[in-house]
């Protein structure tokens, strides 16, 4: 792995938006399985053909693309499996004359090189969210069973770890244990990235988690319930994607409420006999 070669397959996909090409995009996606989101509600790609009909049905009503050069970048991984990360902008000028800018677009790609050049497994764009606005509850979608998965999609005592380990994170959050949560399901080491939902600022170190996950839960109690997991396997690398529904409350008010969906992807890695997360991006959709 190479950032040459992950430079070439960002300027690929920038092409392909931006030339509103939806064959291109495809091509730049594994053929058989995938999962995915982008910004909006109806940007959730579980599957080649709903990525398909999604992109295509947009690209016809999209005038102009502008997307600006990606920044902060990230990556890991060896020479099959790649986690890439970093940020961008991104201008939409449609047929109708409607214009949307997005700034500072989170992107998360787990990426597979097959036959010398780097697809799309699992991808995951959003925004921050600002916890001044109200917060949002929709359902979460329906996923569709799959008919064409690939080899690499986990299932049966190959998924249990991954549901394990989410478990995990439940307990940890509920009970407000975020130095446990760190020290046995994040990397033991800091090179990391942690996007949560409301901060556009990257966590960069198992401190930063610590004490971002600490401040967060001073005032409330969060239930974490994980829907829909799938899971990639590359190896010593695996891609989590979940959907995620939270329960909150305030002990200062005694406000309840729920948030959803959240979108979650978990690049990890197996270390020290167990899978740690490396790379963790949570998001809502742009409502």
């Amino acid at each position: 792995m190479t950032l040459s070669s992950l430079d070439t397959f960002i300027q690929a996909f920038n092409r392909s938006v931006t030339t509103c090409s939806c064959e291109d995009v495809m091509a730049l996606n594994a053929r058989d399985d995938i999962t995915g989101w982008s910004l909006e509600p109806d940007d959730n790609f579980m599957s080649v053909g709903r990525l398909e009909s999604v992109a295509s049905e947009k690209m016809r009503n999209i005038a102009n693309i502008q997307i600006v050069a990606e920044r902060d970048k990230w990556f890991f991984g060896d020479e099959q499996i790649a986690c890439l990360t970093y940020l961008t902008d991104k201008t939409i000028v449609y047929r109708d004359g409607r214009e949307s800018s997005f700034n500072n677009i989170r992107v998360t790609w787990y990426l597979e090189n097959q036959v010398d050049s780097w697809q799309i497994r699992h991808g995951h764009w959003s925004v921050a969210w600002d916890p001044a606005v109200i917060k949002p509850y929709k359902p979460i979608p329906v996923r569709s069973e799959m008919i064409n998965k690939a080899s690499c999609r986990a299932e049966g005592q190959q998924l249990e770890p991954f549901q394990a380990w989410l478990q995990q994170c439940t307990d940890a959050v509920r009970n407000k244990e975020i130095e446990k949560l760190v020290s046995e399901l994040w990397v033991q080491d800091d090179n990391l990235l942690c996007w949560p939902i409301v901060d556009c600022s990257a966590m960069c170190s198992r401190q930063q988690i610590v004490d971002f996950g600490q401040e967060r839960l001073r005032d409330v109690r969060i239930d974490m319930h994980f829907q829909n997991p799938v899971v990639f396997l590359g190896g010593d690398y695996a891609c989590l994607s979940t959907d995620i529904l939270l329960e909150k409350e305030y002990a200062s008010t005694g406000e309840r409420f729920s948030v959803a969906p959240v979108r979650g992807t978990y690049i990890l890695e197996y270390q020290g006999g167990s899978w740690r997360a490396r790379h963790g991006h949570l998001s809502l959709p742009c409502f």
